[in-house]
């Protein structure tokens, strides 16, 4: 086997364990082969916080439901049974979203999943696996969308709190604070670092028959 065989059976089967071991070893190196051996523990490093990643996210199941891209904001408040609505999520704000350039005028099947990485993660690394499943960050009107059939369909009992990475608006994304006794449509950061028990809705397209 040569080597490059042997890094890439290394890196898919690496263990915490064989990490510790390979940075043992490092310290008896010369300083030519402790640089290599230096550069592969980052990047081995770097995949293990991933797998970790992958395997504490949850998932929920994929619903699927019709999403009409014509709905406002405006007006919505008691339909969606909001106490509180950030007066910055407006139509011109929220409505033109890149990722919605072919849908942003009637009615489309989506499928949505809510994750649930429950660690403090970066909207980047949630998005990353999102994308590693197919799926891409909602936008907060598919996120309205959604959780308005789901509120209609007596599914949603208590979420902490449920983001959508779809459209950044001043480096702000939209939120819902689901709690029975106040359901606030909220702004945050995209660059913030979320907390535990932050949970965030994805989408795709439906698959055609």
């Amino acid at each position: 086997m040569d080597t490059m065989d042997g890094r890439r059976e290394m890196k898919e089967n690496i263990t915490e364990n064989q990490l510790d071991l390979l940075k043992k070893l490092n310290k008896e190196l010369d300083s030519g082969a402790r640089e290599q051996l230096q550069a592969l523990i980052i990047q081995l490093e770097g995949e293990l916080a991933q797998q970790r990643l992958e395997v504490s996210c949850e998932t929920s199941e994929s619903v699927t439901q019709l999403v009409n891209y014509d709905a406002s904001f405006d007006g919505r408040d008691d339909e969606l049974k909001l106490t509180y609505r950030n007066s910055s999520i407006v139509d011109a704000n929220f409505k033109a979203s890149n990722v919605l350039q072919s849908f942003e005028r009637g009615e489309a099947q989506r499928d949505f999943k809510v994750y649930r990485p429950k660690r403090r993660i970066s909207s980047e690394k949630v998005i990353a696996l999102m994308k590693k499943d197919g799926f891409r960050p909602a936008t907060p009107l598919e996120l309205l969308e959604y959780y308005l059939r789901q509120l209609l369909q007596g599914v949603i009992v208590h979420w902490y709190l449920l983001v959508a990475l779809g459209t950044v608006w001043l480096d702000r994304v939209a939120c819902l604070i689901l709690n029975p006794t106040c359901r606030s449509l909220l702004l945050h950061a995209f660059d913030r670092v979320w907390i535990e028990d932050c949970e965030f809705l994805a989408v795709r397209e439906t698959k055609q028959a």
